[in-house]
């Protein structure tokens, strides 16, 4: 039999995909995947609608860290981990994200002397929150509150976070792994995420819009 004489069905896909979609192209087995994807849980995607709703949305923790993990934005894992046992250790919020004083409770919590190396962890953990909200705060205080100055206030965004280099490191090494259908999937991503943005600012014009109803 020739490959495209061949189906594979499962009762769940979903439990198999990522495994089929790994393995086949391994052994050099081509494939067709004939299954829907929530496209706003790809990581592009998701990082493009978090950093909307966290600007939007008073820096609120879930949007936040839907963000910071999406592993595209320009904080390590370390410190993006550090950061988020500190903000919910404290419970920070809002204008504490961009306050221009430094971040100064204790990162142990209530009633620890301050010694030398929590100093130094308050001083990466200060750092990393202004180099995780710096962004963001372009989108939440842009002045053209229109849906084309919306559209492309967010492009600027994803060039300031440097988003497009990310992908295409990202893509490469998919296919060094050995996975080109989730490395086209990336590229796929972006170009509908591009061509969306020029349909908005196209479309929207110099209609009114903040922020919020833009992220919607």
């Amino acid at each position: 039999l020739r490959f495209g004489e061949i189906g594979v069905a499962a009762r769940d896909y979903g439990a198999y995909r990522d495994l089929v979609e790994s393995v086949f192209p391994h052994y050099g087995i081509p494939l067709f995947s004939s299954a829907r994807t929530d496209i706003l849980s790809r990581p592009v995607l998701a990082l493009v609608t978090a950093a909307l709703e966290a600007a939007a949305g008073d820096y609120r923790y879930e949007d936040m860290f839907r963000y910071l993990k999406t592993d595209l934005t320009h904080l390590s894992r370390e410190d993006r981990d550090l950061l988020e046992n500190y903000v919910l250790r404290w419970n920070i919020r809002g204008s504490r994200w961009t306050q221009a004083k430094a971040w100064s409770w204790h990162p142990r919590g209530y009633g620890f002397a301050l010694e030398e190396g929590d100093r130094a962890l308050l001083e990466r953990l200060d750092g990393a929150r202004r180099r995780a909200v710096a962004p963001l705060e372009g989108l939440r205080k842009n002045k053209d509150q229109t849906g084309r100055g919306q559209a492309l206030a967010l492009y600027t965004f994803m060039e300031e976070i440097g988003l497009p280099q990310r992908l295409e490191e990202r893509v490469e090494a998919l296919h060094r792994q050995g996975q080109p259908v989730l490395a086209e999937e990336y590229r796929q991503l972006w170009d509908i995420l591009c061509g969306g943005l020029e349909q908005c600012a196209a479309l929207l014009g110099e209609a009114p819009m903040e922020l919020e109803e833009f992220a919607q």
